[in-house]
């Protein structure tokens, strides 16, 4: 009975969550001559957001210490104000490397 009662009152508590920050477009192919790829971040709230992004290649305790990918994102760190966007743009690491269908993570 207790644990019925505790979880009613889970669910009459429970909050919602949103994402301030909204990446458009989640896959981008890179052209092997492209010298850098653009993504776009939106902040969709009133209030400033604090980014830090990176790329690896899906190993969940990545950091940006330790990604292996052959990529990085620019600027790593960006604050978007309200209402506003920002864009962080990807570039190679490598000059002549050969990937051919490989995915990574942003």
């Amino acid at each position: 009975m207790k644990i019925k009662l505790l979880f009613l009152l889970l669910l009459l508590f429970s909050k919602e969550t949103f994402s301030n920050v909204i990446i458009t477009g989640t896959r981008i192919i890179y052209p092997e001559d492209a010298q850098s790829m653009s993504v776009q971040l939106t902040n969709n709230s009133k209030t400033p957001s604090l980014v830090q992004s990176w790329i690896d290649n899906g190993n969940i305790n990545s950091t940006p210490e330790n990604s292996d990918a052959p990529f990085y994102l620019y600027p790593p760190i960006i604050k978007i104000e309200g209402l506003q966007g920002q864009q962080l743009k990807i570039k190679k690491q490598i000059e002549n490397f050969q990937i051919m269908l490989k995915v990574f993570f942003i």
